[in-house]
């Protein structure tokens, strides 16, 4: 027997009432005989005893009235139907449904998201009237907020208008909602139904939450979608993609590295995998891979253009298609603007250095001037800035301070035709610490100590098998070695070049001048390498894409050198376009996205169309793996989360009918207790009313 009102149950307290009353009742008073009255005694003797009687018989009948009344109103139910008493408990059923891209598979009883469905027509066909439903989406964010409704044909266009999801269900997120649903149900009888293919992320999900749920519910009933198949379904999915690659450029391989997923009970061989630009396939691989294993794919492409690249790692179709796409994003940029300031002008060195640069053959893009027109530049109008000698002010210092500062990249060399303490100080705000003179004689020059061949710089300049080509040093004379910064080469006492980076921007120091007078630099096969690689390392593009997993929020910080841009304009997946406007907080000016539900690249560009970044939106991996829970555990697995509420696992949609009829409480036996309690009201008082004549003739 369940009662769905329970709290009730404590005024079965005031049964006690009567027997109380009855006991003090009881009190005997002392009594004084008198030989007069002694044959009463003898005559009443009989009747006394049969007064008494019928007092028990009071006390019976209050003490079961009371209990009858609050019975009555705890409204007791038994399952099953009782003749003339077939009067069921109203029923407030929520139905939570997984509508995430797990569920839109196959098997042999046909789609598990159409299978979903079925189930929740059925719950609701259970449903008569007076009992009302509501459904609640485990995935993605409904457009409104689910109610209670009685007209059921509503509910099943509501159902009809429920979609797949690009986002893991959320199971937590749904019983919560459920629990608030119930606590204002109109019905004393309170389900939720759980409809879903039971995979292990939604229970990690929902155990991360160590808050437990003291759910209003009279049960839970979980139908778990796909159990029993005996199909082969075979799944891949992309499960990452890690871009090997620094250094982006027209000509140069992008190199990754793809994570590929069997997240299915067999092994799957001759696996292709695709990698694209800009929807154009351009490299391709393939491999067998293990039941449950991830293996790692090596892809490498040229990129044809100098533009943002939305890229994809895709895989062939399978059970499931939405997780055969893993996505990424970089930029190609175009011809950099530059600007060489020195002595000379221009440096010949330099000049033939960065002719790769040139836009044509006369390197319209790169400006040459002496250092003392430093003042009537304005820097941001360049990629990059090399100074490779003269005479600087220290209004050009505060003014290259700013420069790195707010994003700009800058080859400094040293330079003895400046105030050295101005020089040092320079170098000091922007990472690179005390620099020292140092002096070699022409028999023992200093020679390059170590070679940092992992940096970006020399990043496939060299071959690294033992044996293979040494990296030419230069015979130095002079040099002004930094204590401090990153340092990519060394030399005796110091870097030779070194690497700082300040706000958004990247400074190298190189410690002898450019020239040949402190040594022999321009003059090796290391020197055009070292200043290319420099230059293509200072401008190419860093801003590989942020990425996110469908659905998250990103607040994107925006860097400094965008800042005046009053707008933004974002480009989906789709080629669709809106527009943002940033937000001025205490740390910058940062975009707000609150709804990437779209896998794919999204591209934003200022007001000018310039770009920005990137963002990658993939998704969750947790959703590839098909293999269900074992069906002994759901139960454990629910109660952990749902106290004091009893679950049941109906695992087949075709028995669900018949299994909600087990479940469900049955006949409710209030009228019987009315009743009962009428009778004993009735019963006492013609009791009472007898034992009243009696006492009277005693």
């Amino acid at each position: 027997m369940n009662f769905l009102n329970p709290f009730v149950l404590f005024g079965l307290l005031a049964a006690g009432i009567p027997v109380l009353l009855h006991l003090l009742n009881l009190r005997k008073l002392k009594t004084v005989d008198f030989s007069s009255l002694k044959f009463l005694k003898e005559l009443q003797k009989t009747k006394i005893r049969k007064l008494k009687l019928k007092q028990i018989l009071l006390l019976i009948l209050r003490t079961l009235l009371v209990i009858f009344a609050v019975m009555a109103f705890a409204r007791p139910t038994i399952p099953g139907s009782i003749p003339f008493f077939e009067s069921y408990a109203k029923t407030s059923a929520v139905i939570l449904i997984d509508n995430s891209f797990s569920m839109d598979i196959s098997d042999e009883y046909g789609n598990r998201f159409n299978q979903s469905k079925t189930a929740v027509q059925n719950i609701i066909s259970n449903l008569g009237d007076g009992d009302e439903a509501a459904l609640i989406t485990m995935s993605g964010e409904s457009n409104s907020a689910p109610v209670f409704t009685r007209n059921f044909e509503y509910a099943y266009e509501k159902l009809n208008e429920i979609k797949i999801s690009y986002t893991p269900a959320n199971l937590n997120r749904s019983l919560r909602l459920a629990e608030s649903l119930l606590d204002d149900a109109a019905n004393l009888n309170r389900e939720i139904y759980i409809i879903s293919d039971a995979q292990s992320n939604i229970f990690k999900i929902l155990n991360n939450d160590t808050v437990r749920l003291k759910s209003p519910a009279s049960s839970v009933i979980f139908v778990p979608v796909g159990f029993g198949s005996k199909a082969d379904l075979q799944n891949l999915s992309v499960d990452s993609v890690k871009i090997i690659s620094a250094i982006f450029q027209q000509d140069k391989l992008v190199e990754t590295e793809a994570y590929i997923r069997n997240g299915s009970k067999n092994p799957i061989k001759d696996v292709v995998v695709s990698m694209k630009f800009n929807g154009r396939a351009v490299s391709q691989r393939s491999a067998d891979i293990n039941a449950g294993e991830t293996k790692s794919f090596l892809i490498a492409s040229q990129p044809g253009e100098s533009s943002p690249i939305r890229a994809a790692i895709e895989l062939e179709g399978d059970i499931q298609d939405l997780d055969n796409a893993g996505y990424f994003g970089f930029n190609i940029p175009p011809k950099p603007r530059l600007l060489v300031a020195g002595n000379q002008s221009p440096n010949p060195f330099i000049k033939v250095s960065l002719s790769a640069f040139g836009v044509n053959e006369n390197q319209q893009n790169i400006r040459y001037i002496s250092s003392n027109q430093l003042s009537s530049e304005d820097f941001s109008n360049y990629n990059a800035l090399i100074i490779a000698g003269g005479s600087l002010s220290k209004n050009d210092f505060v003014r290259l301070n700013q420069y790195i500062n707010t994003g700009g990249a800058v080859l400094v060399f040293a330079n003895p035709d400046t105030d050295k303490d101005e020089f040092a100080e320079f170098l000091s705000l922007n990472g690179i610490g005390k620099i020292t003179e140092r002096k070699y004689s022409q028999s023992q020059p200093a020679m390059f100590t170590n070679v940092d061949r992992s940096h970006p710089i020399f990043d496939g300049v060299f071959d690294d098998k033992p044996g293979s080509s040494q990296i030419e040093s230069p015979k130095i004379l002079r040099s002004w070695a930094s204590e401090s910064g990153l340092a990519i080469i060394s030399i005796p006492g110091g870097a030779f070049l070194a690497e700082s980076r300040r706000g958004e921007g990247k400074l190298l120091y190189a410690a002898v001048t450019p020239d040949g007078n402190w040594s022999n630099l321009p003059l090796t096969g290391i020197f055009p390498t070292l200043i290319y690689r420099s230059i293509l390392y200072l401008t190419s593009s860093e801003d590989l894409s942020v990425n996110l997993k469908v659905g998250e929020q990103l607040i994107y910080k925006i860097p400094n050198r965008f800042t005046s841009s009053a707008t933004f304009t974002i480009k989906d997946p789709n080629d669709n376009k809106f527009i943002l406007q940033p937000v001025k907080l205490p740390q910058g000016n940062v975009l707000s996205f609150e709804n990437l539900n779209i896998p794919g690249v999204y591209t934003i560009f200022d007001e000018k169309n310039g770009y920005v970044a990137q963002i990658a939106v993939n998704f969750d991996q947790s959703e590839s793996i098909i293999t269900e829970i074992d069906a002994g555990k759901l139960s454990e697995l629910i109660e952990e989360r749902i106290i004091e509420t009893p679950v049941t696992i109906i695992p087949n949609i075709q028995e669900l009918s018949a299994g909600i009829n087990r479940v469900r409480t049955g006949t409710e036996l209030w009228q019987i207790f009315i009743l009962l309690a009428l009778i004993c009201a009735i019963t006492e008082m013609i009791v009472q009313k007898v034992s009243k004549n009696e006492v009277e003739t005693i």
